[in-house]
């Protein structure tokens, strides 16, 4: 929706641009390729196509295509090693991000990459059962090590940082500035719709972004 707005309003400055003089409209045009160009670049340099293997003990993640500027190598995590773990639905990607003693881990998923490409959401759904599973037998063997003569220190139950981040009062603060920034976006574009201005166009495509964000925040309130 984002690209599709941009376009409508890339396509109405240029044939406002077509009305002054030349000079203008090369700079204009020039302008628009190298954004479109930037943006096809950074994709290609920064995303890839990677291989995720869920076992019983193990998650396994193996680079099919890597992308140049990635860091990240290939993985092999103990899943009782995991320290914490968090999914995060953002407006351009979703996120996991697991974090173990020694090491660390993210992996991010672009919505435009088609649900029918792959299965991401159900191996989320079972990383995030083995995790619960975990958990379980966790505080089970805590409990008998509390009752036990032989007093050993408890095993730390991994960490859902987004739930933990939900339960705290950050949702509802974000909510009240995404409807403020909603507001005062809303106004600006009302008032200078008319005028020609060049960032009304980015202004759009935040007031978007702030859509989605004030529904996302209102299930978490």
């Amino acid at each position: 929706m984002t690209i599709l707005l941009s376009l409508s309003y890339v396509t109405y400055k240029f044939k406002e641009a077509t009305d002054i003089n030349p000079d203008e409209l090369i700079v204009f045009i020039i302008a628009t390729l190298l954004i479109f160009v930037i943006y096809w670049i950074s994709v290609k340099l920064t995303s890839g196509i990677a291989e995720i293997t869920l076992s019983k003990e193990h998650l396994e993640f193996e680079w099919l295509n890597k992308p140049i500027l990635k860091s990240q190598d290939n993985h092999k995590i103990d899943l009782y090693e995991i320290d914490s773990w968090s999914f995060s639905i953002e407006y351009h990607y979703n996120s996991l991000d697991i974090n173990c003693h020694s090491s660390s881990i993210s992996i991010s998923r672009f919505p435009e990459w088609g649900h029918n490409k792959d299965d991401f959401q159900s191996f989320i759904s079972s990383f995030s059962h083995k995790i619960e599973r975990i958990n379980k037998k966790k505080l089970e063997r805590n409990k008998r090590n509390d009752r036990s003569d032989q007093k050993v220190d408890n095993e730390k139950l991994i960490r859902d940082q987004e739930k933990v981040f939900n339960s705290s009062k950050m949702p509802k603060i974000l909510l009240g500035v995404y409807i403020i920034v909603m507001i005062l976006g809303v106004f600006y574009v009302y008032n200078n719709w008319n005028t020609g201005k060049s960032n009304i166009g980015i202004v759009i495509a935040g007031l978007i972004g702030c859509v989605f964000y004030i529904r996302k925040y209102r299930k978490k309130k």
